[in-house]
């Protein structure tokens, strides 16, 4: 076909459209006019040409230049693009992994029926498709000889070693049925059940200071420097707690400070992020109702000296008065003594009640 023609482009779209000028008129093939208009467009990507055919009034793939006039409009259907990459295993290496040992080792070839099919930085998942026999020869790698480690931080060494040597230290044992059987288990409020020592501290070092500990607590006025040392060794004593179970006299002579009404308060809020009393008080005063409908139920001997404890706080309207009533109530209830557990002074007496409280 000789003489200068035009054709009209339009793209899937539709909403761009070229004018395209053949001055040497219709090439003589499909693939020549397919090759012009990608050069003269400046297309990358691969497609296929459509003209608009006039039985159907719709747009036809072009099989033949004969198809086209001068003047006519063309269409640009991009072809999809289909990936020819066989399933194959692809490991994500982190810090320190040598890409190189994937290819260089020696290791008997895996299977590539299990590929990867997702990862994270540090892991990969795998799934089983099922490639064809003539496929497999082709999806075969081979595992690394070393799987390296990734590098953990400072604190998770940390934790990794303590626990290590927790277990070595358990299966030592000789007559146990368990490794952990006379190991305390953590609660559900136990926060802190065996923190890591304080950066730079051992347990030699922790242990002397728990020694000098000792002498701290015989200076007056000395509550400030008890409470950092208490606190610096928190993760020796919770350690000794734990895996050597003490008696209470023992631990007591080993850490007598614990015992103090200020320490003990500190001690639950190391482990349990949670203050002791405030904590306390509230639940009692949230359970004070159903306390006292149970309390009503009671009969006899224990039922009449209830009623005597609650009958004092009828008479107040002090919320301290009142817990106090029914902490009593609560030991009357379980067949205690309540006067083994507290103990009434005077305002002018207080001298006397710090001097008991220390010696409990």
């Amino acid at each position: 076909m000789a003489g200068r023609a035009l054709l009209r482009i339009i793209f899937a779209d539709q909403s761009d459209s070229r004018k395209l000028i053949l001055d040497s008129g219709f090439p003589a093939t499909v693939g020549e006019l397919h090759t012009f208009v990608k050069t003269s467009l400046q297309l990358k990507e691969d497609f296929r040409l459509q003209y608009m055919d006039v039985d159907f009034n719709e747009f036809m793939n072009l099989t033949s230049v004969s198809e086209i006039q001068d003047k006519s409009t063309l269409k640009v259907i991009y072809s999809p693009i289909l990936s020819n990459i066989e399933p194959s295993i692809t490991l994500y290496t982190v810090d320190s992994f040598d890409k190189t040992s994937i290819t260089g080792s020696s290791e008997p070839l895996i299977p590539a029926s299990s590929i990867a099919s997702c990862c994270s930085d540090d892991m990969v998942y795998t799934s089983t498709p099922h490639p064809s026999p003539e496929a497999q020869a082709e999806q075969l790698l081979s595992w690394p000889t070393v799987v390296v480690v990734p590098k953990l931080t400072y604190e998770a060494e940390c934790e990794l070693h303590l626990n290590n040597a927790e277990f070595e230290t358990l299966h030592k044992k000789t007559g146990q049925g368990k490794a952990a059987a006379n190991i305390k288990k953590p609660r559900k409020a136990e926060v802190n059940y065996i923190p890591l020592h304080p950066k730079g501290e051992t347990t030699e070092s922790l242990e002397n200071k728990r020694i000098a500990l000792l002498s701290e607590l015989k200076k007056r006025d000395n509550e400030v420097v008890i409470k950092a040392k208490m606190e610096k060794a928190f993760s020796h004593r919770r350690l000794e707690i734990v895996e050597q179970r003490p008696l209470i006299g023992d631990f007591k002579c080993r850490w007598p400070a614990l015992f103090q009404q200020s320490e003990g308060n500190a001690e639950f809020l190391r482990i349990t992020k949670s203050p002791l009393q405030s904590k306390f008080m509230w639940q009692l005063d949230h359970f004070s109702d159903k306390l006292l409908k149970t309390f009503k139920t009671k009969g006899g001997l224990k039922g009449h000296n209830i009623k005597e404890a609650l009958a004092i706080s009828d008479s107040f309207e002090n919320i301290h008065i009142k817990r106090g009533c029914i902490l009593r109530s609560i030991a009357t209830s379980l067949n205690e003594d309540p006067d083994s557990f507290f103990k009434e002074y005077q305002a002018s007496a207080s001298e006397d009640a710090k001097r008991d409280m220390a010696n409990t």
